[in-house]
């Protein structure tokens, strides 16, 4: 299935299912990307770890999205408050 982008969405799926009687998500086809030997981070061995995910916009007034992976930022603090 391929939709355009204006294409998309809850109501594109919702049209869909009526269409061919099966609820399914007009991404179901896209590929997906993992990491092989992702960075371990032993969760005890800091006072904080944080976890960003940075998603593609899924509006824009500027015109077309610009369309990215989302991207995953991570650092570690070794004490509560102390630097990066």
């Amino acid at each position: 299935m391929s939709h355009a982008p204006e294409a998309l969405g809850v109501r594109a799926d919702v049209a869909d299912a009526a269409r061919n009687g099966v609820m399914r998500c007009a991404q179901q086809s896209q590929p997906m990307w993992y990491v092989v030997n992702p960075t371990t981070i032993a969760l005890d061995e800091h006072a904080e770890v944080g976890v960003w995910c940075s998603m593609p916009a899924a509006l824009t007034s500027s015109g077309m999205v610009q369309r990215r992976y989302p991207r995953i930022h991570v650092h570690v603090r070794d004490e509560v408050n102390g630097g990066k």
